[in-house]
């Protein structure tokens, strides 16, 4: 039997620095009276009274690629080839970003930035860290690129809990509850196919060297008190309007807003996970300028 549990992985060594980029997001946590019934997350640009900060959002977001696309031990890898310390931070940082630049796709921002939100979320909301990263297979036309958006770990209370992430991005109008209803369907898919996902993957450079014996122990069925927990993140478009009267009056109106569309879910959208639903957690991101937001995200990131 494996003695995963008796020694478990530092998971908070493993974290991203999250802080100065969630600065820039509002979040709070609500029930939105749908299935199930417990606390989900509303995300979206934060506020600085009236003004959004959107350039300081997308700035900051961007920042945190290179720790979505490697691991830290693969960026000490990759510095010590080029014989670059970290005593240089400019130098490191600027090297590695070339290489995190090549690995999206270029006039494909949707997905790339959803699943860089969820990555950001999974640490912040639920401390989860990246059991797999898999940007390297969205630029590599020799491997297919499927399965989960995020597949994250964390121990917590004697458990190993591993998180499945799906992101929805949708920049037409009136489309909420289709993201919602296509994220259920991914997610869903997700949890069917993670063992064949990380039979196709475990062989490769994709798992974080630290956690490998997390998935082995996992694949081989040796891993004690596993325990799913399922994130589904849903970017949007809104088109109901907010006061601009002040931050707080923006932001109750926002979660308002967010409420009200939540409240449009039917029972039946949750037919093919019922068996799931006390798994499941939702993060809502809408933006009144979605199409404008991922512009910049390319812009920004060099992609466009």
């Amino acid at each position: 039997m494996s003695n995963i549990n008796q020694m478990p992985v530092d998971v908070a060594a493993l974290r991203s620095h999250t802080q100065s980029f969630m600065n820039f997001v509002h979040f709070v946590k609500h029930d939105f009276a749908f299935q199930p019934t417990k606390g989900h997350h509303l995300t979206c640009v934060n506020f600085s009274d009236i003004r959004e900060r959107t350039d300081d959002f997308i700035s900051s977001l961007i920042v945190t690629t290179c720790n979505w696309v490697f691991s830290r031990a693969n960026q000490d890898r990759i510095l010590a080839e080029r014989n670059i310390q970290y005593q240089n931070p400019a130098m490191a940082g600027a090297s590695l970003m070339q290489d995190v630049a090549k690995k999206f796709r270029r006039g494909e921002p949707q997905g790339q930035f959803g699943e860089l939100l969820l990555f950001n979320f999974l640490q912040h909301f639920f401390g989860a860290v990246p059991l797999l990263r898999k940007m390297s297979l969205t630029t590599n036309p020799a491997l297919e690129r499927n399965g989960a958006d995020a597949i994250h770990y964390m121990h917590e209370n004697g458990a190993n809990k591993l998180y499945l992430g799906e992101s929805k991005c949708y920049e037409s109008k009136y489309k909420f509850r289709d993201a919602f209803k296509a994220s259920l369907d991914s997610i869903k898919t997700t949890f069917d196919s993670i063992d064949r996902e990380l039979d196709l993957y475990l062989p490769d450079e994709f798992v974080d060297p630290q956690l490998l014996g997390i998935a082995k122990a996992y694949k081989a069925n040796t891993l004690q008190n596993i325990h799913f927990e399922l994130v589904c993140i849903i970017v949007y478009q809104e088109h109901k309007n907010f006061t601009f009267q002040s931050e707080n009056q923006i932001k109750s109106d926002i979660l308002k807003i967010v409420t009200s569309r939540c409240g449009g879910i039917q029972s039946a959208d949750f037919a093919s996970v019922t068996h799931l639903l006390p798994r499941l957690n939702y993060i809502v991101f809408p933006s009144w300028a979605l199409s404008e937001l991922l512009d910049k995200f390319s812009k920004m990131l060099g992609t466009t």
